[in-house]
């Protein structure tokens, strides 16, 4: 595994790498939508999608991606600025919004590149805490976020307004 992650790269996205993000978050939320059928897979390729991550690209955020020594995008991971509840002790707080290693690059350290990058930027940017939102089934994400020196904060519970819809 140590021979995998030094030949993995992470470097800050730029806007010619907007089609290869969109195609990774497409990815993202096909692999999610397992745990969350909600999720609108053609938000990616919509324009909001789009104007998200090429606003976290070049004004409100960072995307870091990972890739191979050939060059190859092996995964890629976003975040900026979070909403800070009004109920706790302010400080700032940087959210990880998106974070997708494609299949055949698991189990080499790219998700833990991308997020030591990650850690790093946050750090740099003045950031005192992070936060993530995971689906609740996702336990490999769970795992990996908790190995990461995450705990939980917090339980989002949701239902149909009518039982039997």
């Amino acid at each position: 595994m140590e021979k995998d992650a030094n030949t993995i790269k992470t470097r800050s996205a730029l806007e010619p790498d907007l089609a290869a993000i969109l195609e990774l978050d497409s990815a993202l939320f096909q692999f999610d939508h397992a745990f969350d059928p909600s999720l609108d897979l053609n938000w990616t390729r919509s324009p909001l999608g789009s104007e998200f991550y090429l606003d976290r690209i070049l004004n409100s955020g960072v995307v870091i991606l990972a890739e191979d020594v050939d060059g190859s995008i092996l995964g890629f991971i976003t975040g900026g600025e979070a909403d800070y509840p009004a109920h706790r002790t302010p400080c700032r707080m940087a959210e990880l919004d998106t974070f997708f290693v494609i299949p055949q690059a698991r189990g080499r350290s790219v998700g833990h590149l991308l997020f030591t990058a990650f850690q790093n930027w946050c750090d740099e940017q003045g950031y005192e805490r992070l936060s993530v939102r995971v689906s609740a089934g996702n336990a490999n994400a769970i795992q990996f976020y908790h190995k990461h020196g995450f705990s939980d904060y917090d339980l989002i519970l949701e239902r149909p307004i009518r039982l039997d819809s």
